[in-house]
């Protein structure tokens, strides 16, 4: 896959009201997807603690899962592929690390282990990966941040990356179950995949290097990027010949992450409306786009 002359760009956001500062609080943010594509998890301050809640794929259901101290910080769940199992990162006690929970919110425990020894960033950013069996996350353990992989069971701690020059953040996976790097040289970001069993390392594809946090659609026809072309970050989809580009948040409204539903027809995300942010799915296309949460700031 290599990237084309741009043939066409498409804007298809309906207006959902004027664009708005971001929020003082983050509400309704990180979504994933249940294995089945019925349910989203995602986190929320709408209460004043970052906490997780469920929601129905049409917006019905939403509950919280779960029920922390004011101290505490629950953020950036990912579902497992056989929907058993939601793993998330949360600050307590100095240092964030990771932990399981059921998505009925019971069966919470820490998945990684060891004293932080004073690095607040000690596992963050949890992706299941796409086969099951493994669960990436950065790390500022070695004092750079670096990519790590576990197996759901708390064994086979492994480092992945040594990039001394790059802090490396938000770990994504290829559908064939890869992490993705980034590398930007003349202009160009060079997508690259490491399997995690080898550590062999092949070349994905390239984009614009205005374009990142860049995630392929699991039918690995189309991927969702953040731009930085606006003078706030702004969601679209792409495929990857650029024949067709669609943004799906508007100008002016801040937005970073988004999730592919499991067959790949639909890509939840946020962005901030009415001063705070909300969730909202949108066709693979571009088209039918719905708002989920309709939290107002408390």
């Amino acid at each position: 896959m290599r990237i084309l002359r741009l043939l066409a760009v498409v804007f298809l956001v309906p207006r959902l009201g004027a664009a708005q500062a971001a929020p003082e609080r983050f509400l309704n943010i990180n979504p994933s997807w249940s294995a089945d594509g019925q349910r989203l998890v995602f986190e929320s301050s709408r209460h004043g603690n970052v906490e997780l809640y469920v929601i129905n794929a049409d917006g019905t259901g939403e509950r919280r899962i779960t029920q922390s101290p004011s101290n505490v910080v629950n953020s950036h769940a990912s579902w497992s592929p056989d929907g058993s199992t939601i793993v998330f990162d949360s600050f307590r006690d100095g240092a964030f690390h990771l932990y399981l929970i059921r998505p009925d919110g019971s069966g919470e425990r820490r998945l990684t282990q060891g004293d932080a020894g004073g690095v607040q960033e000690f596992a963050r950013h949890p992706e299941w990966s796409p086969n099951g069996r493994y669960i990436a996350f950065d790390s500022r353990r070695d004092g750079n941040g670096e990519y790590y992989v576990i197996h759901p069971d708390g064994s086979g701690l492994r480092r992945l990356t040594n990039t001394p020059s790059v802090s490396e953040s938000h770990p994504t996976w290829t559908p064939d179950g890869e992490l993705m790097l980034s590398a930007v040289a003349r202009g160009t970001r060079a997508l690259s995949g490491v399997d995690p069993a080898t550590g062999r390392t092949r070349p994905l594809f390239g984009t614009p290097v205005s374009r990142s946090s860049i995630t392929i659609s699991p039918d690995r026809r189309r991927y969702f990027f953040r731009s930085s072309a606006d003078s706030t970050p702004r969601l679209h989809i792409a495929t990857f010949d650029d024949a067709f580009v669609v943004a799906i948040t508007p100008p002016g409204n801040t937005s970073y992450e988004g999730a592919w539903s499991p067959d790949g027809s639909k890509l939840a995300f946020y962005y901030d409306i009415g001063g705070a942010h909300q969730l909202f799915v949108v066709d693979a296309d571009g088209r039918n786009l719905r708002q989920l949460t309709h939290t107002v700031i408390p």
